[in-house]
Parts: structure tokens; C-alpha cells; sequence
């Protein structure tokens, strides 16, 4: 608990002394709204190649026409490469975000302390980019392609499922063999995708950190999960009550505000006057949404810099022990008393389990 306590509190600081972190999520929506443009507008090309045909929907409407795409074999694969190829530059980009967040908060981390603050340049954030594109773009494209693998044998099976069902005619009760088949596979498919995610914010720290490859980086991820399994689950589960009580907190507010101002303004509750708002309700829940999206936004940033800064603090208490070095003198002070103990430290079942992964 001292730990997870230490850890958040860390956080905050980071977000104090580097506010240009706080534009990070900004940032991250308007790439992904770009990228995801730009890959569905390919999508719907890459569906069109397909031969053009016609059919009537006079059984249906009393006039109509519509066409429909009838797309090869060779079409299909062209279609399954490119859906690949699509799902690993979206996780290439959410690797790069990570990476950014993973090396700000590490040069943030080794940084000395004037006057009581960490030294930290302005422009972190665009220096973490540079490295990350120059550097370190190889670790970041093998890491993503795990992620896109998954994914689209994800996508894979659950075609395969829905599938299974069509064929039968709609009905679920039917061959419930494959589609107990398929629901297993699924399963296994998210928890493996659960647990390589966030061993992968793990090896970008270490990457950031060391400057090792992904593999080497991910091998030492693995361990410093195993030493500290039970701070780690305790943080995911603080983070997730932040998250909640954050989000929670501003949407409640802002639409609670929204209705207020509704109700009380003269501009908005004056049925003579042109900006006058015949239902509130209705505009004070769509304010609560956008209140949602946005503190979501934030409330997950703060839950990713959290996770790197325990990786972060945990990789540099590993290698000073293995190497008989003092404390790091610019640790952040809410971590520096914490640097001898074995909080949290795995269970011996634990360690065997990670072990096994390892060798696996």
C-alpha cells in the first residue's frame, strides 16, 4: 500500500512539472480519429475491387436498386492483408504513445533536483518522439505486431463463430460444439491480449531506460512483475478507483452545472428569447457525455504514467542491487524511503508461473 500511495503521488508531480503532458490526450484523440479515417477510407477501397453486381429490391420496397461487391478469393486475401496491415499501424501508434509517456516519465525520474523541482526541458514530450522514431522504431513495430497478431486472429475467430451460426440458419442452439470451440479460443485470446499489453508498457520503460531490444526488454518486464505481482495488481486496482471517482466526479459536475446555468440564466430559461433551451434535461446529458469523454481521456493518461512510474522505479532498484549502488540520489522523495524494501514481493507459486512463461 506505501507503494501504491508513493507511486500516485509521484504521478501527480509528474503531471505538475511537465504540463505539457496534460495536452497529451488531446493530442492521442486527434491521431486516432485521423488515423482511423485514413484506415477505414482504405478499407472501403480495398471492398470495392470487387466486381460490381445488381439485384432488385422490388420484394422488399416497391422500387430499388442496389449493388453489391462480389470480391475473389484473391480479393479476400488482399482484404485479410490489408486488415492486418491496418490493425498493426493502429497499435504501432498506440506503442509509439506509450513510448512517449514511458520516456517522459523516465527523464523525469533520473532528473536532478533545483530547488526542490525536477529539472525537466520543456520539450520532453517532442524529444520522447524523436527517439522513439529514430531509435527505438524497430522495438516498437515488433511489440504493436504482437498486438495486431492477436487482434486479428481475434477477429478471426469470432468471424468463424458468427459464421457457424449463419450456416445453421440463424439458430445458436445448434452446433454447439464449434461455437463452444470458438467461444474458448476467444477467451484465451483476450487474456493473452490482457496480459501482453501491459507486459508491453512494461518493456517500453525498459527500453526507454536501457536502450535494449524489445525482447531483452519484455525478459526484464516479466521480472519485475514477478518481484513486485502484489503492488502492481493493488495499483491497477487504486487506478481504477481514481479512474471512476475522476470521471465520475467531473461528469457529475459538469452536467449538474449545465442544468443550472439552463434553469437559472435568463439568456437560456426565457422562452422569448432566441437562445432559449426548451429542454434542459436533454442538454445537461449530452454536457455529462462530453464531461465523460473528456475526464475518460485524462483519468486513463494518469492510469498509464502510474504504471510506467512503478516500472520505472522498480528497473532502477533492480539494477542498483544487483550492483551494490547506493539509492539513486534524484529518486522522487516518495519512493526514495521505499528503495530497501521488498514490497509486495510474489509468492513462490507466482515466481514458478513467470518462470515458466519465460522459458515458454
Amino acid at each position: 500500500i506505501s507503494l501504491v500511495i508513493a507511486t500516485v503521488s509521484a504521478t501527480v508531480n509528474v503531471m505538475q512539472d511537465i504540463p505539457s503532458m496534460l495536452l497529451l490526450p488531446l493530442i492521442n484523440a486527434s491521431t486516432s480519429v485521423a488515423v482511423f479515417f485514413l484506415l477505414f477510407l482504405g478499407l472501403c477501397l480495398m471492398l470495392s475491387v470487387g466486381s460490381v453486381t445488381h439485384y432488385d429490391l422490388g420484394e422488399y420496397v416497391p422500387k430499388g436498386l442496389a449493388r453489391n461487391f462480389l470480391s475473389s478469393e484473391d480479393d479476400l486475401t488482399y482484404i485479410a492483408v490489408y486488415v492486418y496491415l491496418a490493425l498493426w499501424i493502429w497499435e504501432f501508434k498506440a506503442a509509439l504513445e506509450q513510448f512517449i509517456v514511458a520516456y517522459t516519465v523516465q527523464l523525469w525520474y533520473f532528473a536532478e533536483y533545483k530547488s526542490g523541482k525536477k529539472s525537466v526541458p520543456c520539450y520532453a514530450i517532442l524529444q520522447a518522439l524523436v527517439i522513439g522514431v529514430t531509435y527505438h522504431c524497430g522495438s516498437l513495430a515488433f511489440g504493436s505486431s504482437i498486438m495486431a497478431i492477436l487482434r486479428f486472429l481475434y477477429l478471426v475467430v469470432e468471424y468463424v463463430r458468427r459464421e457457424t451460426v449463419r450456416q445453421a440458419g440463424g439458430d445458436e442452439n445448434t452446433n454447439k460444439v464449434s461455437q463452444g470451440a470458438a467461444a474458448c479460443c476467444v477467451c484465451c485470446l483476450s487474456c493473452i491480449e490482457s496480459l501482453v499489453k501491459y507486459l508491453n508498457k512494461g518493456a517500453y520503460v525498459i527500453v526507454a531506460i536501457e536502450s535494449v531490444s524489445f525482447c531483452s526488454a519484455a525478459d526484464i518486464s516479466v521480472e519485475l512483475m514477478a518481484s513486485e505481482s502484489v503492488a502492481m495488481s493493488t495499483l491497477q486496482g487504486a487506478t481504477v478507483a481514481f479512474q471512476v471517482l475522476g470521471a465520475g466526479s467531473v461528469t457529475s459536475l459538469g452536467a449538474y452545472l449545465t442544468w443550472i446555468l439552463t434553469r437559472s440564466i435568463s439568456t437560456f430559461s426565457d422562452p422569448a428569447s432566441p437562445h432559449f433551451v426548451a429542454e434542459p434535461e436533454i442538454v445537461s446529458v449530452v454536457a455529462g457525455i462530453l464531461c465523460l469523454a473528456v475526464s475518460g481521456t485524462f483519468m486513463a493518461m494518469f492510469d498509464t504514467i502510474s504504471d510506467m512510474m512503478l516500472f520505472a522505479w522498480l528497473s532502477d532498484r533492480k539494477y542498483r542491487q544487483e550492483n551494490g549502488l547506493p539509492a539513486n540520489p534524484n529518486m522522487p522523495t516518495q519512493l526514495k524511503d521505499l528503495m530497501g524494501q521488498n514490497v509486495g514481493a510474489a509468492s513462490p507459486r507466482t515466481v514458478a508461473s513467470v518462470e515458466l512463461l519465460k522459458s515458454s
